[in-house]
């Protein structure tokens, strides 16, 4: 079995490094052009008002010092930011490169560079700021294994003949661990260099990598409650390892999987994921050179910290992923020998334009239910962008508190438990979660908008609310800033006959929950038509969010005696008499409304609350 990762005397090729540099900005161009969300505005927030770098704190480069000298001298400029995601990425693939061209040749080690930099397990990262964090963390972690090994070293034992390496190297690593704490798992892969690199202190050089991650781990063990998302879970395992491996050589196949989150649910990604798993080891225990094995290590040690989270992203294979290809080039380079043949350089650069396809596929997905791309950070992006171009032109109207309403509508009119079922409309689970989440729950605004202090997202406007900006806010993020009597009094409503402008009216303002002036408007309308079932139905409820329990059921008996089959009028009647102790009544209505509809939603539920 050879040296792992023993180098030969290849120098690598300019040409090559070109090349790598192309196919990775070309596959990942669009990058560029995506603007800031989510967490990013935590982290521009803490630039712009902190008064310096929490030093000794888990991510204190990544998270702290990257936003804050980026910030100080780019600005709020989602362009330069990307761009330096992007360097950072083609120089982790150059190193990668580097490492390899020496001990597999540069037509190998050229594919496994390409195949890491054109990755669509990166997708996220490359699109997402704030995943900054692998990405510093992949690159101090390659630099650290290029100053310890350098493109010649052989790892001989006992040489000494580069003994100061890992002390050097201690200095990357240190950086790696601050960028972001999954570089505690290289710290053995690490400590067995410098064991390996040899020197008359390589007992006390492999145990200061040991120390450091050590040390950088303090911080994260504090215990966690079970379900938290991050919490350790040893069953974990058994569903993310596979699901990383499929990712890993299959990820290009995840543009219809809405969240990376859902992948390792997906049932052929498990079989894959298992099946890859079994090939590789067999591969490695039957031909395997020890610099295969090196390269297995890698990836398994820099994996296993994200294994028993239930948390997934694909992103978390940034540091990992390029044992996993090292492992590979290394067996096919044994395999090969000193061979050059033709079909190496041909399989690379197809399986390099199948993954960068993969990714322009993925960026033109949009989802079937909502106008917005499928992949979540492009998706919270876009929305991040709308709501903050439209606050900037409407800053004047801001308050300090902001109020922010979706433009969904809500499942009922009516609403309510008491009263009656949910309508047939059903929420689009696209829309208010990512708003929230795409501007950071509000913390976008307090960049754009100083006299903003606090931002609430509510289901429907109260009274106390009535003094703030309310802010409106559709499926796509863009937004319209109006104060209270604006909100309840839409300026734009149907012509025509007064009954329909009432009802119109009514219909709004229950839909914005605004009861009491929605009784008002109902009100008017029951006095032109008194007999209307509409009318009735939400007069009824309408009275019930309010408390009045006594006109509600008024209104309700009325409208059972002018429509007795009316499915709704006698579900509502009855639950308002269970509420209020006539259980007799109830039964009796809800009897009526069982013989005339036994399989409807509204049976089922008074049979529910009857418990039988």
């Amino acid at each position: 079995m050879s040296e792992p990762l023993r180098a030969g005397k290849t120098t690598p090729s300019p040409l090559w490094l070109w090349l790598l540099l192309g196919v990775g900005w070309l596959t990942y161009w669009r990058a560029a052009g995506t603007f800031f969300a989510q967490d990013d505005f935590v982290w521009f927030l803490r630039a712009q008002s902190g008064p310096s770098i929490p030093w000794g704190v888990p991510r204190c480069l990544s998270s702290g010092l990257y936003f804050k000298l980026l910030y100080d001298v780019v600005g709020f400029n989602p362009v330069a930011f990307h761009g330096f995601n992007l360097a950072l990425h083609l120089a982790t693939g150059l190193i990668l490169y580097w490492l390899l061209a020496g001990r597999v040749g540069p037509f190998l080690a050229a594919a496994a560079a390409g195949l890491f930099l054109s990755s669509p397990a990166f997708f996220e990262a490359l699109h997402w700021v704030s995943a900054i964090t692998d990405l510093l963390c992949g690159f101090f972690l390659a630099l650290t294994m290029l100053t310890m090994v350098g493109r010649g070293g052989s790892l001989a034992v006992g040489t000494g003949a580069t003994e100061w390496r890992p002390w050097v190297a201690l200095l990357p690593y240190l950086m790696a661990l601050g960028s972001k704490e999954t570089a505690v798992g290289a710290a053995p892969v690490f400590a067995w260099v410098a064991w390996r690199e040899g020197g008359r202190f390589r007992a006390l050089s492999a145990s200061l990598f040991l120390a450091l991650a050590f040390v950088a781990v303090i911080p994260l063990m504090s215990a966690r409650a079970p379900t938290d998302p991050y919490a350790f879970h040893l069953e974990s395992v058994l569903a993310n390892l596979p699901a990383y491996l499929s990712a890993a050589a299959l990820g290009g196949l995840g543009v219809d999987v809405t969240s990376s989150a859902d992948w390792p649910a997906v049932a052929w990604v498990r079989v894959a994921g298992t099946v890859g798993l079994v090939l590789w080891l067999a591969a490695l225990w039957r031909r395997g050179s020890a610099g295969a094995w090196f390269g297995a290590a890698w990836f398994l040690a820099l994996i296993a910290p994200v294994l028993f989270i239930d948390r997934f992203y694909f992103y978390y294979l940034y540091c990992a992923l390029p044992g996993l290809v090292a492992s590979l080039a290394m067996m096919v380079g044994q395999r090969m020998g000193s061979r050059t043949t033709a079909w190496i350089p041909a399989a690379g650069l197809a399986l390099v334009l199948a993954q960068a396809t993969a990714i322009e596929l993925r960026w033109r997905a949009t989802l079937p239910q909502a106008p917005l791309p499928r992949d979540f950070v492009l998706r919270r992006s876009l929305i991040a962008r709308n709501a903050l171009a439209d606050l900037v032109n409407q800053r004047e109207r801001l308050t300090p508190r902001i109020i922010m309403v979706s433009d969904q509508p809500l499942a009922s009119s009516q609403g309510g438990v008491i009263t009656n079922e949910p309508r047939e409309y059903q929420p689009n689970r696209y829309w208010d979660d990512n708003v929230r989440a795409a501007i950071a729950r509000g913390d976008a605004f307090k960049l754009v908008a100083p006299q903003v202090d606090s931002v609430a997202f509510v289901r429907w406007v109260i009274t106390s609310d009535s003094s703030h900006a309310i802010v409106r806010y559709g499926i796509d993020g863009h937004l319209r800033v109006m104060d209270f009597s604006t909100y309840a009094a839409p300026e734009s409503l149907p012509g025509g006959e007064a009954l329909a402008v009432l009802l119109a009216r009514a219909n709004t303002l229950l839909q914005r929950r605004l009861f009491p002036a929605a009784a008002k408007e109902l009100e008017s309308a029951y006095r032109l038509a008194p007999d209307h079932p509409d009318i009735l139905i939400n007069l009824g409820s309408t009275y019930a969010q309010l408390g009045d329990t006594a006109r509600a059921i008024e209104v309700f008996t009325y409208l059972v005696k002018l429509a007795p089959t009316d499915l709704e009028a006698l579900f509502n009647l009855g639950s308002l008499e269970w509420y209020t102790g006539r259980s007799a009544e109830a039964r009796a209505h809800w009897a009526r409304l069982d013989s005339l509809a036994p399989g409807s939603p509204l049976a089922r539920a008074a049979r529910t609350m009857l418990g039988r």
